[in-house]
């Protein structure tokens, strides 16, 4: 947009124009048409056809606002994680099934991105293994000792 603008008060200085309608006319045409439409449908504070300067605001404004909201939504993903239940007969337990991601491939973590952290998964293919408090030895608990 600021391209646009910058060449366009060029050519508007160079061609002598000095009619603000006129100006307004020109720049609405050569103006992107989704940016144009926006500003000409503005249900409030539209800029006048006589006010250039009014109608280059308006239209950085949009332009900005246009970036944003798709810097945003290239940026956020909906939460792939689904909630399916433990157990056909539990209602109250749901366990989640993360997506499928390969170990070795990595992700750059960003606010919109983020990476699923497998830093204490090693402990879920383990069994525990209890120790007793009392005599020390692995397989039972202090309540269960034998000694």
């Amino acid at each position: 947009m600021d391209e646009y603008l910058d060449e366009f008060q060029d050519l508007i200085m160079e061609a002598g124009y000095s009619d603000p309608k006129t100006i307004v006319v020109k720049f609405r045409q050569g103006l992107d048409t989704q940016i144009q439409n926006a500003i000409a449908t503005m249900p409030s504070g539209c800029p006048s056809d006589m006010v250039p300067t009014d109608w280059y605001t308006a239209a950085r404004t949009i332009d900005q606002n246009r970036a944003t909201n798709e810097a945003f939504r290239s940026s956020y993903q909906t939460p792939s994680v689904a909630l399916t239940p433990s157990h056909p007969s539990t209602f109250n337990t749901v366990q989640f099934q993360a997506p499928e991601q390969s170990v070795n491939h990595q992700h750059a973590p960003t606010p919109g991105n983020p990476v699923l952290m497998d830093i204490d998964a090693s402990w879920k293919t383990q069994p525990l293994l209890f120790s007793c408090y009392q005599c020390g030895k692995a397989g039972h608990k202090a309540p269960d000792c034998p000694t």
